[in-house]
C-alpha cells in the first residue's frame, strides 16, 4: 500500500481509502465487518462515512471495527444529509432484498433511482453541525474526527461567516482536525477561496474533469485532495468502453501499459489507476465491499508510471473533454 501525506497537513495515511456508503444497507453488518476487515489487512487506513450512510448504521457499524484500533484510523465524516424519511421501513426492505441486491448490480441502480431512498438535505446552522459532529462521534465511539466535511452543500453555504465560524470553534475544541468540502465542482471551487478552515477537499473526479488542476490554481499550491466514484456505478466504465470501441488503438494502449484480464477487468483496473495519476498525494475512495477488491486496489497504488502509461493516460483525459465539449454543443 503506497502511503501519502495529504499536502497542507499532517494526515499521514494510506492512498486508498474506503467509501462506506453501503455499510448497513446494501451491505449486512456483519458482511460489511468482515469487508472491512479485509481492507485493513491490505493496508487501508482511511475510511469514509456520514451520518446518512447505509440507512444511518454506517458509523455506528465502524466503530465496532475502530475498537482497539482508532489510532492507526483516519475517518472522515460528514454534516448536512441525513438517512430517507421512513428510513425504517427501507431498512426492513434492504434486510429482504440484500441477496439479490449484492448479484445485480442493476438493481442497485434501480434502489438509488427511488426517491424514497434518497438522502434528505438538511439546512446548514451552527446547531445543526454541532448537533450532527457529537452524534457521529457518539456512534463512531470516537473523541475526535479526523476530517469532518461539509455534505454537498450550496457554494452559499460554504462561504457563510457563521458556518465557518463554527467550523473554526469544532477544531479549536478538538472535536475535528481537519475540515473539508464533499461537493460538486462549484462548492469544492469556493472551499478552496475562502482558505481556512477548509484544508481538505472531496470531489468526485470523472473523465475529462479539470477540477484538480483548477483547485492547484485557485490555492497556488498542491492541494489536499479525496476523490471517489472512480468507476461511477459503472458509467465510467461504460464510458471508456465506448471510447475503445470508437478508438480500437486505445484498448491495445491500455493493455501495453500492463493492465491484463478480460475487457471489464482491464477498464476496471485502468480507470482505478488512473484515479492514483490524478491524485498522486491525496486519497482516492472506493467500495471494497467485494471480495479481492481491496488487495487489487492496493497494488493499483503503486503503478509505475512509464511515458508510454503516462501518455495513454492523456489520450484518454482528451478523448473524454472532446466527447464532452461536443455534447455541449
Amino acid at each position: 500500500m503506497k502511503i501519502v501525506r495529504l499536502p497542507g497537513t499532517d494526515l499521514e495515511t494510506s492512498a486508498l481509502g474506503m467509501g462506506c456508503a453501503s455499510l448497513g444497507s446494501r451491505i449486512s453488518a456483519n458482511d460489511g465487518l468482515r469487508f472491512l476487515n479485509e481492507a485493513y489487512s491490505n493496508g487501508v487506513r482511511w475510511f469514509d462515512v456520514a451520518p446518512a450512510y447505509g440507512a444511518g448504521q454506517a458509523e455506528q457499524i465502524l466503530s465496532e471495527f475502530l475498537t482497539g484500533r482508532r489510532h492507526e484510523m483516519r475517518i472522515c465524516s460528514k454534516v448536512g444529509l441525513l438517512p430517507p424519511r421512513g428510513n425504517s421501513v427501507f431498512r426492513n426492505i434492504y434486510e429482504i432484498a440484500r441477496p439479490i441486491a449484492q448479484k445485480a448490480g442493476g438493481l442497485r441502480r434501480f434502489y438509488r433511482s427511488l426517491s424514497a431512498t434518497r438522502n434528505v438535505k438538511v439546512p446548514l446552522s451552527p446547531a445543526i453541525i454541532v448537533s450532527s459532529l457529537e452524534n457521529s462521534l457518539r456512534r463512531l465511539r470516537t473523541d475526535y474526527i479526523d476530517v469532518f466535511a461539509l455534505h454537498d452543500p450550496s457554494a452559499v453555504d460554504v462561504a457563510r461567516e457563521e458556518i465557518l465560524r463554527c467550523l473554526e470553534d469544532c477544531i479549536s475544541k478538538g472535536f475535528v482536525r481537519y475540515v473539508s468540502v464533499a461537493g460538486d465542482e462549484e462548492a469544492v471551487a469556493v472551499a478552496a477561496r475562502v482558505g481556512l478552515p477548509f484544508s481538505v477537499f472531496q470531489f468526485a473526479n470523472p473523465l475529462g474533469s479539470s477540477l484538480p488542476e483548477k483547485l492547484t490554481q485557485i490555492k497556488g499550491t498542491e492541494p489536499a485532495m479525496v476523490t471517489h466514484s472512480v468507476l461511477g456505478l459503472g458509467a465510467e466504465r461504460d464510458r471508456l468502453l465506448a471510447l475503445s470501441r470508437t478508438n480500437p488503438d486505445l484498448e491495445r494502449s491500455i493493455r501495453d501499459a500492463g493492465y491484463t484480464g478480460h475487457l471489464n477487468e482491464v477498464v476496471s483496473n485502468f480507470l482505478i489507476g488512473r484515479a492514483f495519476v490524478r491524485n498522486p498525494n491525496g486519497v482516492v475512495l472506493l467500495s471494497m465491499f467485494s471480495p479481492g477488491r481491496a488487495a487489487n486496489a492496493a497494488k493499483l497504488t503503486r503503478i509505475s508510471l512509464s511515458a508510454g502509461s503516462r501518455a495513454i493516460y492523456e489520450k484518454l483525459e482528451m478523448l473524454a473533454s472532446r466527447k464532452d465539449s461536443n455534447n455541449d454543443s
